[in-house]
């Protein structure tokens, strides 16, 4: 456990976004179990190179659709790590969190493959990357301690 907030802490901020006891209970117990589960490790670890990390990161981006119209683009990335070279980006890494109920883990990725490859080609229009070097992963919390990390 090296999360620096204390159990007190996590509660407060609990109690402060979540109404009622039950969620809130809900709410802790789905954040130990992702804490300690070896999928979502490397969620919780500094990455060794340069990098950027943003949560939460709202973009608003010009893209062209189908017909090379132009159209504008706003979404909110839950997890955005740009990987960093000589403040240069040169790669990304996107994650989407879910936590609906599924069958497996193959159907949560095919309701939200389209959301993630949007996402890439978003993360690519604003960083100048190529689509092949952003990442897509969505980390899937469906409780009961069976977490998974899913390749997009």
């Amino acid at each position: 456990n090296d999360d620096p907030r204390s159990d007190v802490e996590l509660r407060q901020i609990c109690a402060r976004l979540l109404p009622g006891d039950a969620q809130e209970e809900e709410a802790l117990a789905r954040f130990e179990s992702a804490r300690s589960s070896k999928a979502l490790a490397h969620l919780f670890v500094e990455p060794e190179t340069e990098y950027r990390l943003a949560t939460e990161r709202m973009f608003d981006v010009e893209i062209t659709d189908l017909d090379r119209d132009p159209m504008c683009w706003r979404g909110t990335i839950d997890r955005l790590l740009l990987r960093m070279e000589k403040d240069a980006v040169i790669g990304a890494q996107i994650v989407d969190f879910k936590t609906e109920p599924a069958s497996d883990g193959a159907e949560i990725v095919r309701r939200h493959r389209a959301q993630l490859e949007d996402y890439r080609r978003a993360v690519g229009e604003l960083f100048e990357l190529d689509e092949a070097s952003v990442e897509c992963q969505i980390v899937w919390l469906p409780g009961a301690g069976l977490e998974a990390v899913l390749t997009v």
